[in-house]
């Protein structure tokens, strides 16, 4: 590691430490931390959520697309937005979107999708804007 990134829960906005980092961080976890849900939802033909899987930590969706341009917003139960964290892209199809969920119990999430996104207009907007400006929408229950 040669960059420690610190969040700023103010700005979030996140700022680097550099150095030469030897960390060993021991941690275990059981299949009762980490849940992983089959979805399989279609929203159209080249667009599948596959998976969204959940831990105490994170939450992560999985899709099947090649199509790169899209956003993706992710709404607690209270209608509270998940931070995006990570979003990878791989020229097979098969794409993941990391959210970080800090230990906040999460019992189901709603999913809004956006293809041919202009941003980060559907993934920085609260969950009111995010149904107007969704092409598809749906809830995963996390229970």
């Amino acid at each position: 590691v040669e960059t420690i990134y610190l969040d700023d829960p103010e700005t979030s906005e996140g700022a680097g430490i550099q150095g030469n980092w030897k960390l060993k961080i021991p941690y275990t976890t059981g299949k009762e931390h980490g849940k992983e849900i089959l979805v399989n939802k279609k929203l159209k033909d080249d667009f599948t959520v596959k998976k969204v899987f959940v831990s105490p930590y994170q939450l992560v969706i999985l899709n099947d697309t090649r199509e790169v341009d899209y956003e993706i917003g992710v709404y607690d139960q209270n209608g509270n937005r998940l931070r995006l964290e990570q979003a990878a892209h791989s020229d097979q199809g098969f794409n993941r979107d990391l959210y970080s969920i800090r230990g906040k119990r999460i019992e189901k999430v709603s999913i809004y999708v956006k293809i041919r996104g202009t941003g980060l207009e559907l993934v920085e907007a609260d969950e009111t804007k995010a149904k107007e400006i969704a092409d598809y929408d749906f809830t995963v229950d996390l229970q």
